[in-house]
């Protein structure tokens, strides 16, 4: 028997059964974080769908070679009223206490025939956000919703556009609001009237991060090469119109190509995609800037010139993307006389 409970953020449901739907109310943007605790002798599975409880209908017991849970008990990023998760325990599982569910593999699977208690819950990020940047949060995630739903056809045309189909430069990941706006507030430290640039700025998330979190800076520009990322971009820009923020430029250009982002006090760039001959042109540059400039980046022996610039912190801080977590580096351009 299949047991449906709805939950609402805050709210918390603890059921026995042999395998449970949770119709999850949740708003038109942002993230939510499902927490699960169960007890039984099997493996947990899970599955997700935005649609209707049959739409995640894919049990283990339909799989002749195991089964791959498909939602993870962290944030996970929704865009519709509802969304329907489907619960249930499964014998033989490999790793039963893997608190991780995302990417576990089990072994072929026969569901339990017991009930089993689970106690499940729903928060929403922006629950969890300080008061006074959730009307920020909402802001940022109502502009880049559309986004989240043709983001893969923006990065093709774009690469079409460019005449570069296959070039891995042109990779596309994005920051995501929460993990991006903890980085800059606690290691960067922004200030009134400092210019925030970032370079491949996509559909200019961070920018948007930087200028809804620190209306006080002086600038915050995007430069981004694919024309459709640019013009989403815009897009999004146009639609937080209404907003308290500080001043937005977006270029559609190559970085290599424009100097005027070199007077910048913050240089955001997601380089992990970067090839080497790009990062050595980037650093050549970054050199340029003001004493006390701080470079956020991906990759490890970037700006290693320790004459110019000094780690803020020798260790990766890692940092949640759209595409999972990573490790990030802050550089500050050293002055004269350090």
């Amino acid at each position: 028997m299949t047991e449906i409970v709805e939950l609402t953020p805050g709210q918390s449901v603890k059921v026995a059964t042999k395998e449970l739907v949770v119709r999850v109310k949740v708003r038109g943007y942002g993230r939510g974080r499902l927490t699960v605790e169960a007890v039984a002798t099997g493996g947990l599975f899970a599955s997700a769908s935005k649609s209707g409880p049959d739409a995640c209908d894919w049990t283990a017991s339909q799989r002749a070679v195991g089964w791959r849970v498909v939602i993870e008990p962290q944030w996970w990023v929704h865009a519709s009223d509802f969304c329907f998760v489907r619960f249930g325990f499964a014998a033989h599982a490999r790793d039963p206490a893997a608190p991780d569910y995302l990417g576990v593999e089990f072994e072929p699977l026969t569901l339990e025939a017991t009930q089993f208690s689970v106690a499940v819950a729903y928060e929403s990020e922006e629950s969890q956000m300080p008061a006074d940047l959730r009307e920020a949060y909402r802001a940022w995630h109502q502009a880049v919703t559309e986004t989240e739903i043709v983001s893969s056809t923006l990065v093709l045309a774009g690469r079409r556009a460019l005449g570069r189909e296959k070039d891995q430069e042109l990779t596309y990941g994005e920051v995501l609001f929460r993990p991006f706006h903890r980085l800059l507030d606690e290691v960067v430290k922004p200030r009134p009237g400092e210019v925030f640039v970032d370079l491949g700025s996509g559909t200019g998330r961070a920018v948007f991060v930087a200028a809804l979190c620190w209306p006080a800076l002086a600038a915050c520009k995007g430069y981004e090469v694919s024309p459709p990322l640019h013009s989403d971009a815009a897009r999004c820009h146009g639609e937080l119109s209404g907003s308290v923020m500080a001043p937005v430029e977006l270029h559609c250009a190559d970085v290599l190509r424009r100097d005027d982002w070199a007077a910048a006090d913050i240089v955001w760039i997601a380089s992990v995609c970067l090839s080497d001959g790009t990062l050595r042109a980037i650093a050549a540059r970054l050199v340029s800037l003001k004493p006390g400039a701080r470079v956020v980046h991906m990759t490890e022996h970037f700006l290693r010139d320790d004459d110019a610039f000094e780690r803020v912190a020798e260790d990766p801080i890692l940092v949640e993307m759209s595409f999972g977590v990573t490790g990030v580096f802050v550089a500050r351009r050293r002055g004269p006389s350090e």
